[in-house]
């Protein structure tokens, strides 16, 4: 990051669990040995959301999967930690569950965040949450960020169905940065004229981003998009690495012979990234990363 002094650290969602609900235990079953899923899984998301603050993310999407442990969990964690959620389309007794939006103002340039939820996550967590069809949700949104913003981005969990309906309503939008299901992208894919983003699952990769002010086109913003294969070749750090050891050892059952099984793609790495000189305005987004083999690509511009 000291080489991207001016970048923003932003995730799209679907980075604290691996399933859709999970069960808090009651009774005797919450003292059960070994350790319950709950206990498990929600230990591995704090620790997560530790390595988040201490990376400095700037804001995160709420995805469907984050919400697996309910709102409540989610809100109070990344609240302790000083990490700040959005999302437009999610509701509770009329009232907005989480900040919808959120302007964040860099080297005078300003960027207008907002994130869309998938409505799925309301068929795991009925009674306790509504869902507002995205384009409803951001009706009001995108006109009010195009006017007091420079470039304007979506975090979307919404899907590439929804996606694209979103790009052809909402033309102003700068970028949109997907998560869950759909295909990594080496280079921005356009929907419509929409440039979109999305980086390998579990913390693979992280995507360099530039966006530049475009003075040739209706577009306020052309998009780089660099995807970083975060591999063995950078430096693990090796505090964050004891912790997961240390939680590897309470929670992970490994067999004979077997390989350390990182949970969730959660340790940060140091990386020194090369052959890049940012220009404009950069953000980062991605998931704390995970060792994985693969040829790293240039970054691209779209004509």
């Amino acid at each position: 990051m000291k080489k991207y002094s001016n970048a923003m650290l932003v995730d799209a969602g679907d980075f604290l669990f691996k399933t859709d609900r999970l069960t808090k235990p009651h009774g005797k079953s919450a003292r059960s040995a070994p350790p319950s899923q709950w206990e498990k899984q929600t230990s591995a998301a704090r620790l997560l959301l530790d390595f988040y603050r201490e990376m400095g993310y700037t804001l995160a999407g709420v995805g469907q999967k984050d919400l697996a442990a309910g709102p409540d969990f989610l809100k109070e964690q990344a609240s302790s930690r000083g990490i700040e959620l959005i999302s437009s389309n999610l509701t509770k007794d009329g009232r907005k569950l989480f900040t919808p939006y959120k302007i964040v103002e860099k080297n005078n340039v300003k960027i207008g965040f907002t994130a869309v939820t998938s409505c799925n996550a309301v068929r795991y967590h009925r009674n306790e949450f509504e869902c507002m069809p995205p384009e409803a949700a951001l009706e009001t949104v995108i006109p009010m960020l195009r006017e007091k913003s420079d470039f304007v981005v979506l975090l979307s969990n919404a899907g590439d169905g929804i996606n694209r309906k979103l790009a052809e309503k909402f033309p102003d939008i700068d970028l949109i940065i997907k998560s869950g299901f759909g295909a990594k992208t080496y280079s921005p894919q356009m929907l419509g004229s929409v440039p979109t983003v999305m980086t390998h699952p579990k913390g693979k990769s992280v995507a360099v981003i530039t966006l530049k002010k475009n003075k040739d086109s209706d577009k306020s913003a052309r998009v780089q998009n660099t995807l970083i294969l975060l591999t063995t070749r950078f430096t693990v750090d090796k505090e964050a690495k004891t912790r997961v050891d240390s939680f590897e050892r309470r929670f992970v059952q490994k067999k004979p012979h077997s390989k350390s099984r990182v949970m969730h793609g959660a340790i940060p790495h140091r990386v020194k990234l090369q052959h890049h000189e940012p220009q404009g305005h950069d953000m980062e987004k991605g998931m704390p990363p995970h060792p994985q083999q693969e040829k790293v690509p240039g970054s691209v511009e779209p004509h």
